[in-house]
């Protein structure tokens, strides 16, 4: 069946991709606007793995928690994500593998194809190919890993799903903190914060796929408090205020410690104060509204799009007419616009071509084994 959507979670996922293009669009941003864009540095990939961890904390949560194990339900859930994301992320990959390919301007190397499989990141950061893929390589990683984790452990000793659920959330959480905390002992500059420390920190410790967890893990424990805390869920206004106050403190906080890693942490603790406000507000109108919600059903294909396609297809074209007017306000504020309307022109295709189909087959195939599974158990 379709996803009902909730117009808060919508205007968190809004958010987090266009704090995704505002890093991205930074070096194209017109230089009198540059020192404005610099107060809006919010990591939208924290506010997605937040956000992804509490929906699939909720699917977990509502799926599982029964007396057994069932494959079934698993390998369901796993369809479902699969078709929500990997045919796009194939055909963006595969596009822009042949085009580079043919462009001569492809790496050749074996991290090229590990993206393929989504294992590029596991001792360090992408920075060949596709570069944004690192978060899809978390996301996914997550997604097999997880579920089938707390399955296979339910299944075999019994543990209650919310025991289960909450130890696992624990141990995710504390173990991250000491694997980090032992890399960054054995290498104090990763949390330097210098331009080469910011560049070191992003491809030793926040791009490592197995390091990232722990914000997802954020989330999942937002969907324990809705799923078993009412109370603590309720208290939305102030969670959500302390929430924002605590978005305004970090880039001082940070600065301040010289700290990469508390920016890190304390984003997704943020995030996740915001979840029980805006998972209340259901729906709205109006046109800020209607901007909202299409940007959000757009996020994952303006991700796929944003960045490596318009650098490998765009900018050489771009950058052969325009590039004598390099450094100038009239270069930057042509390729500002540029990158943004291929950005959403690129991903409304990529949607309504290749998502949108692929997603009305997921839920018209999952109906259909759900009805023969009813019709074979009976009334």
């Amino acid at each position: 069946m379709p996803t009902i959507r909730i117009y808060g979670l919508d205007i968190l996922r809004a958010a987090a991709i266009l704090f995704v293009l505002r890093l991205h669009s930074f070096i194209f941003t017109p230089l009198p606007l540059r020192k404005y864009s610099n107060f809006l540095y919010v990591d939208g990939v924290t506010l997605f793995f937040v956000l992804s961890g509490f929906l699939i904390g909720q699917i977990i949560l509502k799926t599982y928690d029964r007396k057994r194990f069932n494959i079934r339900q698993l390998t369901q859930f796993w369809y479902r994500r699969w078709m929500r994301t990997l045919p796009a992320f194939y055909v963006t990959i595969s596009l822009l593998f042949l085009y580079e390919y043919f462009h001569h301007t492809i790496p050749y190397n074996g991290r090229v194809f590990k993206t393929f499989i989504f294992s590029q990141c596991f001792s360090a950061g992408n920075t060949d190919f596709f570069r944004e893929g690192w978060s899809l390589s978390v996301e996914e990683w997550f997604y097999l890993l997880i579920p089938f984790s707390l399955s296979v452990l339910h299944y075999y000793f019994n543990i209650p799903w919310k025991k289960l659920l909450i130890g696992a959330i624990i141990f995710v959480i504390v173990l991250t903190e000491v694997v980090i905390s032992l890399k960054l002992k054995r290498m104090p500059y990763l949390n330097n914060r210098t331009a080469n420390g910011e560049t070191a920190f992003n491809i030793n410790i926040k791009s490592i796929t197995y390091l990232r967890f722990e914000t997802l893990m954020i989330g999942v424990l937002a969907a324990y408090l809705f799923y078993y805390k009412k109370r603590i869920w309720e208290y939305k206004n102030f969670w959500f205020w302390s929430g924002i106050v605590l978005f305004i403190i970090i880039p001082f906080a940070s600065k301040y410690l010289n700290s990469y890693r508390i920016k890190l942490s304390g984003e997704a603790i943020a995030t996740l104060f915001l979840l029980p406000k805006l998972n209340s507000i259901k729906t709205d109108k109006g046109l800020i509204y209607q901007i909202v919600t299409y940007i959000s059903l757009i996020s994952y294909s303006l991700y796929l799009l944003n960045y490596s396609a318009f650098h490998a297809v765009v900018m050489p074209f771009y950058d052969k007419y325009w590039f004598q007017y390099y450094g100038t306000n009239t270069y930057f504020s042509f390729a500002f616009l540029l990158y943004f309307g291929w950005a959403f022109l690129a991903a409304s295709m990529m949607y309504y071509l290749i998502e949108k189909p692929f997603m009305r087959l997921r839920d018209k195939n999952v109906g259909s084994v759900m009805l023969k599974y009813k019709r074979k158990k009976g009334p």
